[in-house]
């Protein structure tokens, strides 16, 4: 016997007011929700328990063994080499440890990755800083204040802190920089202004003095003590404004502090493209951030050939991470890759991506890069690409091949975000350039010594040479109508003088120059005192740029 549903409630459909007070209370939450972004963030504490300090480290290392690109290189060595250091880390600070110290000890565990990407909000703060900026000189430091210039005019130089020769300074700043960037100068003075967490690292007493030795050329010495500043952001990682300016009547200096800026702003790029119709541009690019491949794709233009591809790229897989992780702009998905000796480092990544290059209408001009362990990301990719362009020269020093995506993450307690490499590129031949980095074709240490004139003259040091395959030269007298073609091949040339502007990399030449000005009043206090340069001639003449 069947039930029959003539006796059945018929379903009534919902009324107007419950389909409105679901949506008010759905509301109600959704807001709810988005005003604890609202919601002032509590400060951190100046110090951590040990068991805060215990729960952020195991939240770090977690981390890292899920998202570290550079981990999976060598992930036994590495993961050994963590697991000591916060396992000593434990024992030194039993109880509690300073908020700022422990935020250092976190970058010092990040370094053991041998990542360039390694990094840490930018206006974290480490610790009371040194009064004078330090600048490197040959194998001295200069002391300067605020507005660059000598500290004394008559000791210049600076020997010591605390009687604690600079050499032990660098040894202690050293710990906190990246393998790629330990012996850079441009990073090793950033944090050998930060003297008290250096003291800490040389187990010196902490105080609120700090005692400079001071010295002159001819090695006379004098001390004196100053009051250290308060904790501050480091402010060379403030975003540099664009800027352009005429080199007198040979080109132009434009300085590009934000790539993604540059995409979006038109009377930026507009600009930019006017100025490469000069016979030299050169690009700043020593503080230069962002992620938008707008720029790269316009310099194509300096390029000797139209090539698609630039390089290899691949993500270190996370059940977190979409297969689009490297993004569809500059990168697209590759069947195979460059060829490389398959281990179970390398089986953590996902597929190949090619770093692709569109073409770009050429130039006749040439193109002068100044780079430095500051160009990072997108900007790596720009001199790692103009490296191998006929008509691109690059000053300055060498990059830190920080060329991946970054992983970003917060530890609680500390509340202080950290930035390391998901990621890794590969050069057309399958080399990593992850970490390698590239290194100029006229080497200047320091980032604050350039000016036009200086570059000027130091570019004028490399012989023009023609751009055109030369002919095989024939034992016998030409005949006439190769003595034609030379005339003809002649007139073009003359019609066409910048071709002969280019500039063929090969032997390398170590040239000593007298200072560059900063063009700050004849102040030399940021001269170079040597350069490195890649040139066609041999013997090179000595260089003497003026202000």
């Amino acid at each position: 016997m069947k039930a029959s549903s003539a006796g059945q409630p018929t379903a009534t459909p919902p009324t107007f007011d419950a389909v409105l007070a679901v949506l008010v209370i759905i509301i109600t939450v959704s807001a709810m929700r988005l005003s604890l972004f609202l919601w002032p963030q509590e400060p951190r504490a100046d110090t951590l328990t040990a068991r805060e300090m215990r729960q952020d480290l195991y939240i770090l290392q977690r981390e890292i063994a899920a998202h570290s690109a550079f981990l999976s290189l060598e992930p036994d060595i590495k993961q050994q080499r963590i697991d000591s250091y916060i396992r000593a880390m434990s024992n030194r600070y039993p109880d509690q440890i300073p908020s700022h110290l422990f935020a250092a000890e976190v970058l010092k565990i990040l370094n053991l990755l041998d990542d360039p990407g390694v990094a840490t909000e930018a206006d974290a703060e480490f610790g009371q800083r040194l009064p004078v900026q330090l600048r490197p000189m040959e194998d001295s430091w200069l002391a300067l204040n605020e507005s660059l210039t000598p500290f004394d005019e008559n000791y210049p130089f600076i020997s010591h802190l605390d009687d604690i020769p600079m050499a032990r300074w660098q040894e202690a700043a050293q710990a906190f920089l990246p393998a790629s960037s330990k012996y850079s100068l441009t990073e090793q003075a950033t944090w050998l202004e930060r003297t008290s967490l250096l003291r800490g690292e040389l187990g010196l007493v902490q105080k609120s003095e700090v005692t400079l030795t001071l010295t002159n050329p001819e090695g006379q010495q004098r001390r004196t003590s100053l009051t250290l500043l308060p904790p501050a952001p480091d402010p060379s990682v403030i975003a540099t404004p664009f800027a352009i300016q005429p080199m007198a009547d040979r080109g132009f200096w434009v300085t590009i502090g934000d790539l993604n800026e540059l995409e979006q702003n038109r009377a930026m790029m507009q600009e930019l493209k006017r100025a490469m119709a000069a016979k030299l541009l050169v690009l700043d690019l020593r503080r230069t951030q962002g992620q938008s491949p707008a720029l790269l794709t316009v310099l194509g233009a300096y390029a000797d050939e139209d090539s698609t591809m630039l390089g290899y790229a691949r993500y270190r897989t996370s059940v977190d991470k979409r297969n689009d992780y490297l993004g569809s702009r500059a990168y697209h998905a590759v069947s195979e890759g460059p060829q490389l000796v398959e281990d179970e480092a390398h089986s953590r990544f996902g597929q190949w991506y090619a770093r692709s290059q569109p073409k770009a209408e050429k130039v006749s001009g040439r193109l002068a890069l100044i780079a430095g362990p500051g160009c990072r990301q997108e900007c790596e990719w720009i001199v790692h690409s103009a490296k191998g362009w006929q008509r691109a020269i690059i000053i300055g020093e060498d990059t830190m091949g920080d060329l991946g995506k970054l992983h970003v993450f917060q530890l609680p307690n500390l509340k202080q975000r950290f930035y390391f490499s998901s990621s890794l590129a590969y050069a057309l031949d399958g080399s990593l350039i992850s970490g390698a980095g590239t290194s100029p074709d006229i080497w200047v240490p320091g980032q604050e010594s350039f000016d036009a004139e200086g570059i000027l003259a130091l570019i004028g040091e490399l012989a023009p040479v023609d751009t055109k395959t030369p002919a095989e030269p024939s034992p016998a007298e030409p005949s006439e109508q190769g003595q034609q073609e030379n005339v003809q091949q002649e007139n073009v040339q003359q019609e066409n003088p910048l071709q002969e502007d280019a500039d063929e990399k090969s032997q390398s030449q170590r040239i000593q120059g007298e200072p560059i000005h900063d063009g700050s009043g004849g102040n030399t206090a940021l001269a170079t005192p040597e350069t490195h340069v890649k040139t066609t001639e041999s013997p090179t003449p000595q260089i003497s740029p003026t202000p």
